[in-house]
């Protein structure tokens, strides 16, 4: 659950939220299932331990992700907030024009958007545990963008 207690004022400032969430949830909850399980939250982390493939986990991690996002669905709609919405996928899929986005909406121009300081760590792995889930929990197959266009 997320800590909603500190109200934006609390900076005494303007505040402009960006909002940035996954299309593909699933590929989110397996990514965090992995991380935790690793400990390597970002591709400049040493790897501690081999992933394990847990649906349990994966589905945990669904719920967290659902809970999380309602939760920011009342913290905005009760402080009366229109955040800049961007996904993750529109994040990996066109990053310049993404980062110029943000950086106009918080009217904080930006020349050169630099390098990323991170590679992407989804994999095959990624790719084996989404199917597998989805053979088993079939009812999550909307919350993936995995078949898009196919079903």
């Amino acid at each position: 659950m997320l800590d909603m207690g500190v109200d934006a004022s609390f900076w005494n400032v303007p505040v402009k939220w960006v909002r940035i969430t996954r299309e593909d949830e699933l590929r989110q909850a397996i990514s965090f299932v992995r991380a935790a399980q690793t400990e390597s939250w970002n591709s400049n982390m040493a790897t501690k331990a081999e992933p394990v493939y847990d649906a349990d986990a994966i589905a945990s991690a669904l719920a967290r992700i659902s809970d999380e996002n309602s939760d920011w669905d009342v913290y905005f709609a009760q402080n009366n907030i229109t955040p800049l919405h961007i996904t993750y996928e529109q994040l990996t899929r066109d990053m310049d024009a993404t980062i110029r986005r943000i950086m106009s909406f918080i009217e904080t121009p930006i020349d050169v958007v630099p390098e990323p300081q991170t590679k992407k760590q989804g994999d095959s792995i990624n790719k084996e545990w989404a199917e597998r889930f989805l053979t088993q929990y079939p009812e999550h197959t909307e919350r993936t963008r995995m078949w898009q266009g196919l079903h």
